[in-house]
């Protein structure tokens, strides 16, 4: 015999967004797990598909969606060749 159990369903309560263009780069259903995520992001996921041109300000936000406040900004900026540097997964 086999159950069935309904699926669970985590609330989005914080999202990271890019400042320039305001697209969701991730969301999460806790403060912990959306700054221990904002902590690991690059600058590629930063910049996203669309990003600025040369040497222009990126900026993410992490952003309580139950007040709507940032509660942290990071940033850098976009490469001279308009190219995010490789992301480094491990080192030797």
């Amino acid at each position: 015999m086999t159950t069935h159990t309904a699926p669970v369903w985590l609330m989005v309560t914080h999202e990271i967004r890019r400042a320039h263009d305001g697209t969701v780069i991730s969301g999460h259903c806790s403060s912990a797990c959306a700054l221990g995520a904002f902590e690991e992001l690059t600058l590629g996921q930063m910049m996203g598909e669309n990003p600025p041109g040369p040497l222009e300000r990126v900026e993410a936000h992490l952003v309580d969606l139950a007040t709507g406040q940032v509660t942290a900004t990071t940033g850098g900026l976009v490469p001279l060749d308009g190219i995010a540097p490789p992301e480094i997964l491990s080192w030797p």
